[in-house]
């Protein structure tokens, strides 16, 4: 990403602009989505509204609250990152073949689907 001229990108950061990918979100959310703090969430908005990545809107249902949203330039970080994940799966299919590469996509979907992406809630059947 930082190749693409998303010199702010990190993993933190990535993972807000992806959950804005869809629609805007009030920054509680985004705290209890993200599995984080509300000072941390506040401090990586703080971060990205200063990188023009995404701005404070007001939330229409919500007068005291503020919706997150991504602004032209956070959209099209979100963009170049579809394309460099799709840049990487091309590069998995070439190495692994489009069968095997199947069965690790299939693998890792149960795999995030049994840890909910948190390891300490997964509990395998007995």
């Amino acid at each position: 990403m930082i190749s693409r001229g998303h010199v702010w990108y990190s993993e933190s950061r990535g993972a807000v602009v992806g959950f804005l990918r869809l629609h805007d979100r009030q920054q509680s959310l985004l705290a209890a989505q993200l599995d984080i703090s509300k000072q941390a969430v506040q401090q990586l908005i703080d971060e990205l509204v200063r990188e023009g990545i995404v701005e404070r809107r007001s939330d229409p249902k919500d007068g005291r609250a503020k919706l997150i949203g991504l602004t032209a330039h956070g959209r099209k970080a979100l963009s170049d990152s579809n394309d460099v994940k799709q840049e990487i799966e091309a590069q998995y299919r070439k190495i692994l073949g489009p069968k095997d590469f199947g069965h690790l996509t299939d693998c890792l979907e149960r795999l995030s689907i049994a840890f909910d992406s948190k390891p300490e809630n997964y509990k395998p059947k007995s």
